[in-house]
């Protein structure tokens, strides 16, 4: 059977095949082993962080239209039980806003919400994992998105965009030398409020993103050992007829060796727009000061190009401070419009303790990236510095620079933003 007569399922189906995962974990005899201790008790943490904030260009436009202020109260709340098998955490986010814009359209009032939920189970072979999720952004900050796996996101406009996220998973034999598990996650993003555009500037509709996986995990000898995940995903995006169905199969072969792993990866991902072919080799390096990882490989993209690909992660513990440093270069399908692009991204930190009470940190963050079929590109840059005072030992005062700049293709203009802030901020935290 080809990739192409594969069906795809209904939202319906989707919801059962996740339900069914998770039954099977309820009833599975190896998660049921002993009670939950009462050890650990429950942590409530409550946060809060009075912002005052001036931009010079705050939606990144070519033409600045003008200065703008903004003042924000950060609101968060966490709950925290854990025992010896179980784990369970939430977590609540918002912010009460008042922003004045040249344009004055803002959006005041209670905004980007966000919400999280997770639990896992241990037991004596197996683990049980779920988590459940809904976030807010307004796009017209026209902020830089990471997603979870540290690649870039362009999407920019005026809409409010939200993201909704249901994900549920269990693996069998995790102390054997083989071990096997799935897992299923549902994505929906909806935009309300205006508009959102993709990085080739079409405009972006509600999609949703349904993924089905299987995983398994082999011992082949003490010190090496391979995982195997096989995964099936369905895009749908309003608008469009016809949905986008990928299947995955990738593959890592992890040899320890005494200063760090050696690791060998071959990936194969079929899409709508073709197959993609990917391989590295990695190596890490654990030293006194600093652990330094990195990884090389090529990937042969759906249009038959040939890409270098690999990554660099460096981290450097100094007397009073720490340094980080990560390139990063891969090949991936957009979360927008399920299109495959090229992905670079550059990130830079330095902290440094300058008394017992101040501290001073740096940051930089480039991206750039560039659509693998019409070499479309959109670069983002961050640069910023943050001064931080333990006013009490409760409260502390954050005072801070960052510089924007925009490039990209569509728009043909670059645009740069300026913004100061201070910040004054608390977290409660108590255990019963």
């Amino acid at each position: 059977m080809t990739v192409s007569s594969l069906k795809s399922p209904s939202r319906k189906s989707a919801a059962f095949y996740l339900t069914l995962v998770l039954a099977g974990a309820v009833v599975s005899p190896d998660t049921a082993v002993g009670q939950t201790s009462d050890e650990g008790g429950i942590q409530l943490s409550f946060g809060l962080s009075l912002r005052l904030e001036a931009q010079d260009n705050r939606a990144l436009n070519a033409q600045s239209a003008g200065s703008s202020f903004e003042s924000r109260a950060n609101l968060s709340f966490g709950l925290l039980t854990e025992t010896r098998l179980e784990r369970l955490a939430f977590s609540a986010n918002g912010a009460l806003r008042t922003l004045d814009t040249p344009t004055n359209d803002a959006v005041n009032g209670f905004i980007e919400p966000a919400l999280s939920l997770s639990y896992g189970r241990t037991g004596a072979n197996a683990t049980l994992s779920f988590e459940a999720s809904l976030r807010e952004k307004d796009l017209s900050d026209n902020a830089l998105f990471i997603d979870d796996t540290g690649a870039p996101v362009v999407i920019s406009g005026t809409a409010t965009q939200r993201n909704t996220q249901l994900e549920g998973g269990i693996d069998w034999g995790t102390s054997a030398p083989f071990g096997y598990g799935v897992f299923a996650r549902l994505e929906d993003t909806t935009y309300r409020g205006g508009t959102a555009l993709g990085l080739d500037g079409a405009q972006l509709n509600d999609s949703r993103r349904m993924t089905l996986g299987v995983t398994t995990r082999m011992n082949l000898g003490r010190t090496t050992g391979l995982n195997t995940h096989l995964i099936f995903s369905t895009f749908e995006q309003d608008g469009t007829p016809d949905s986008r169905e990928t299947v995955s199969l990738r593959n890592l072969l992890t040899l320890e060796r005494p200063l760090g792993a050696v690791t060998l990866a071959l990936n194969l991902v079929d899409t709508e727009d073709g197959t993609r072919a990917e391989t590295s080799i990695g190596r890490s390096l654990e030293m006194p000061l600093g652990v330094l990882s990195g990884a090389i490989g090529a990937t042969r993209a759906t249009t038959g190009n040939v890409l270098m690909t690999g990554e660099l992660d460096y981290q450097h513990i100094l007397k009073s401070g720490r340094l980080n440093f990560g390139l990063v270069r891969d090949v991936s399908s957009s979360d927008g419009q399920d299109t495959e692009q090229l992905n670079t991204r550059l990130r830079f930190g330095y902290f440094q303790e300058l008394t017992a009470l101040s501290t001073l940190r740096f940051d930089t963050d480039l991206a750039e990236t560039k659509q693998t079929g019409t070499d479309l590109t959109s670069a983002t840059a961050s640069v910023g510095a943050t001064y931080s005072h333990a006013l009490t030992r409760d409260w502390n005062l954050d005072l801070g620079y960052r510089h924007r700049y925009r490039d990209s293709d569509v728009t043909m203009d670059d645009a740069r933003s300026n913004t100061v802030f201070m910040d004054l901020r608390r977290v409660f935290t108590g255990r019963f």
